[in-house]
């Protein structure tokens, strides 16, 4: 009776290992990506996986690896790719995120928020949402904007 016992504990705990091997967790290589508008034209703001990976893990306790400032200055470079009035936009937010979570080392990326200080040419389908977002990894190198995908 307890070597059956031993025999069906053993099957189980294989069963489940195959089981777990079997599941495909997200693709840590993807793409990460947020959507804005600019005078009506739907961007993408995107950055690699890997480049937030390549990245020196960091520890919260720690100061940031680089400042708001410096990390403004760098999305603002990429902003210049998309607008040709660069200063006539504010920096509204900052957003610090990261990329793994739970016991493995955290690997964070930066998100820096744009508005346009004055009216720009919009029509009714982005009317309050005109605005721009770059992504920046602890490296101090910016995403990317990818323009290909199709609108939602």
């Amino acid at each position: 009776m307890k070597h059956r016992k031993t025999l069906l504990v053993s099957a189980i705990v294989l069963s489940a290992t195959a089981l777990i091997a079997e599941i495909e967790f997200p693709d840590r290589s993807s793409p990460i990506s947020y959507t804005f508008y600019i005078a009506g034209v739907t961007h993408y703001a995107k950055i690699e996986s890997r480049a937030i990976t390549a990245a020196p893990a960091w520890d919260m306790s720690k100061p940031l690896p680089f400042t708001l400032a410096e990390v403004d200055q760098i999305a603002r470079k990429e902003l210049r790719k998309l607008v040709d009035d660069e200063q006539a936009w504010a920096t509204v937010g900052f957003e610090i995120q990261t990329l793994t979570a739970g016991s493995q080392p955290a690997n964070w990326f930066y998100t820096v928020r744009f508005r346009a200080l004055r009216p720009r040419p919009i029509d009714a389908s982005t009317i309050g949402r005109e605005h721009a977002e770059v992504l920046v990894d602890f490296n101090g190198k910016p995403g990317f904007f990818d323009d290909s995908l199709p609108a939602k």
